[in-house]
């Protein structure tokens, strides 16, 4: 997809709420998005020795994220598990813009850890029906072919918001199939004689969006949900079936957002989509997945209709968006997204690169109902040196910074028992004299997990834009500890930020320090004081020596 709705919930003073309904949420529109496109009109593809050399040396490039060699990242798509290997394919484009035409990028590894990127998997074809973009989708095994089921973006008009103010639907739903079965890289895909298999949505919906299939079977029928929505209705995810793949019958919603009393007038349109839809069964409870501030709902299905009961949000950072989830050879439903820039579209563009796929987490059915997510345990061969540190008292008085600890490639495993502190947490990505530092931590008193990044970075190009998200400020979420002591763990990779906290809260987050020196760990409590238990930092190995930045010839576009 090319350009999203992402959920903010900015209050003044740059903190983000954590509204646990996905029709309440305040989001970002795809409007929104176009204007603040415009300003990458100078942008042009990175390619070369001397690029790739200034990016594996850019310190704010993550080394053990997955993103491509160069340029724009954003949807991941179609995550796949063939044949003893993950396939993750995202959206790419050659310059950084979320307007510019999409390509699918593809790279693949063994352990969801270390990946190599394997360069384009689908680009646009002349004069067909994605002549404008491959957009997001998912990938399935067909009769033991790995076989892609996407949007593909067509418009006649000078560009995709023209079209969709004449009243035009510019999405088209395709499928590609993998050129070779036996290819365990499935470096080549073949589009499908039939596309596009869907050429437009229902009769009788006056669709705002109609993009971003979700693909499954069950017995000997497939099934595939399409993130659409009405102005003034709301959100729905359409449902269609199949018996293969290619000839699709359209069956209902498969569930309809509550109604939005806000959702009016030509501004509100694109806050009616439900992008990214992801429906499936986790432990004998059906989920689905809506991009709006990463949320769930859980309910009932029956009768090929979805009944909500509960929901709840995966991840409580306005970073993280178009969540997409796969299972795993081991029957592990394992999710991914896009952690977008929150830096100005200006340092994007001077970077050369911009959007980094999520940690991949490992998503449970807790025994109240709601979703658990934790780190998936590939990730512990990155572990090096290890550091402890001993029980302790954290109060005011406390050091600033741990002597001896620091780092900008780390894994944090911290337990603190909150006492009687207001807030307690971690203090990371700080300098010595605390002018420059990122807070993790908890909130007893409004019992929220939170990230604040109000002192980040001194680099004005992190400064909150009048227009977009708060790049910088305090972004929080629901965590109720009751007689728990918080249970952290947090990577720390460059720029980016994951937080787990107690098996069933995560926040992603983007910091971008100005001083190379910013690399302090330490504790805080405000208050009060509380107590840390146990506290291990280790030092964790880059995937590749160069940030990644290999292969960049086969981005090419």
């Amino acid at each position: 997809m090319k350009y999203r709705d992402i959920q903010t919930g900015v209050l003044p003073g740059g903190y983000s709420t954590a509204s646990s309904s996905i029709e309440a949420s305040k989001c970002i529109t795809r409007r929104d998005f176009i204007a603040a496109a415009t300003l990458a009109a100078s942008s042009h593809a990175l390619f070369g020795q001397n690029s790739s050399n200034r990016l594996a040396h850019d310190r704010h490039r993550p080394q053990y994220h997955l993103m491509p060699p160069a340029n724009w990242m954003n949807d991941p798509n179609g995550p796949l598990y063939w044949k003893g290997r993950y396939h993750m394919f995202y959206q790419y484009a050659g310059v950084i813009s979320n307007s510019a035409t999409k390509y699918w990028g593809h790279a693949v590894s063994t352990d969801m850890v270390h990946w190599k990127n394997l360069g384009i998997a689908l680009a646009p074809t002349p004069g067909g029906p994605d002549k404008d973009g491959c957009w997001t989708g998912s990938a399935v095994v067909y009769n033991g072919v790995p076989t892609i089921v996407y949007t593909g973006a067509t418009w006649s008009q000078e560009s995709e918001r023209a079209a969709r103010a004449a009243g035009f639907v510019p999405e088209r739903q395709m499928v590609a199939v993998a050129a070779d079965p036996n290819d365990l890289d499935l470096l080549k895909w073949n589009k499908v004689p039939q596309d596009p298999v869907l050429a437009a949505p229902p009769e009788g919906i006056k669709a705002v969006g109609w993009r971003d299939p979700c693909v499954w079977r069950e017995g000997a029928d497939w099934y595939m949900t399409i993130g659409c929505g009405e102005l003034g209705k709301g959100g729905m995810a359409l449902l269609y079936t199949s018996k293969n793949l290619r000839s699709w019958k359209y069956l209902h919603p498969l569930a309809v957002a509550r109604p939005n009393p806000n959702a009016h007038g030509p501004a509100m349109a694109f806050r009616s989509m439900w992008e990214c839809p992801d429906f499936f069964i986790l432990q004998g409870q059906p989920i689905l997945l809506v991009a709006a501030g990463n949320s769930y709902l859980t309910g009932s299905y029956s009768n090929h209709f979805f009944h909500r009961k509960n929901e709840g949000r995966i991840d409580f950072g306005t970073a993280a968006y178009a969540q997409k989830t796969m299972e795993d050879d081991q029957g592990r439903r394992i999710w991914w997204a896009w952690l977008h820039e929150k830096r100005s579209m200006k340092a994007q563009v001077e970077a050369g690169w911009a959007g980094v796929m999520s940690l991949p987490k490992h998503l449970t059915l807790r025994s109240d109902g709601m979703l658990g997510m934790n780190p998936v345990d590939e990730l512990r061969v990155l572990r090096r040196r290890a550091r402890n540190v001993a029980p302790q008292k954290i109060d005011a008085s406390s050091p600033l910074l741990l002597k001896g600890i620091s780092g900008d490639c780390v894994e944090i495993k911290a337990e603190i028992d909150p006492s009687d502190a207001k807030q307690c947490g971690l203090r990371v990505r700080s300098t010595a004299d605390g002018s420059e530092h990122t807070l993790i931590g908890y909130d007893r008193e409004t019992q929220m997990l939170f990230s604040d990044t109000t002192h980040s970075s001194k680099d004005p190009e992190t400064a909150t834009p009048s227009r977009i998200f708060a790049n910088r400020g305090v972004t929080q979420g629901a965590l109720k500890l009751g007689t728990e002591p918080l249970r952290l763990r947090v990577f720390v990779d460059a720029s980016v930020l994951e937080t787990f906290a107690n098996g069933r809260a995560s926040l992603s987050d983007r910091v971008y320090p100005l001083s190379p020196a910013s690399l302090g760990i330490g504790l805080f409590a405000e208050g009060g004081s509380a107590q840390l238990r146990s506290m291990t930092v280790w030092d964790l190995a880059p995937i590749s020596d160069n940030r990644l930045t290999s292969g960049a010839e086969l981005f090419r576009v």
